[in-house]
């Protein structure tokens, strides 16, 4: 992991702040939406005090088979998976 940090992920976070520091210039995101590995987008939120939210996409079979999984409603009610798919 240190390695992937060192010459992949921190690598791509720097080259992508000249970037993300033109376009806030011009225009400021109400938040940022980064995926996990490229947290470029995360440092650079904390860094401005823009509000920020990280993504971790997974494939969708690996909480198992979703499609068979009856998911719970806000009110309580079971809802179909297909319907309100978890993400």
């Amino acid at each position: 992991m240190k390695l992937a940090l060192e010459e992949t992920y921190v690598p791509f976070a720097k080259m992508m702040m000249p970037g993300l520091t033109r376009l806030t210039e011009s225009w400021m995101p109400d938040v940022i939406v980064n995926d996990c590995i490229t947290f470029g987008g995360a440092l650079f939120a904390h860094k401005h005090n823009i509000p920020c939210v990280t993504t971790t996409p997974v494939p969708p079979d690996v909480m198992g088979d979703t499609e068979k999984v009856p998911l719970k409603s806000g009110n309580g009610s079971k809802t179909s998976s297909k319907t309100c798919k978890k993400k």
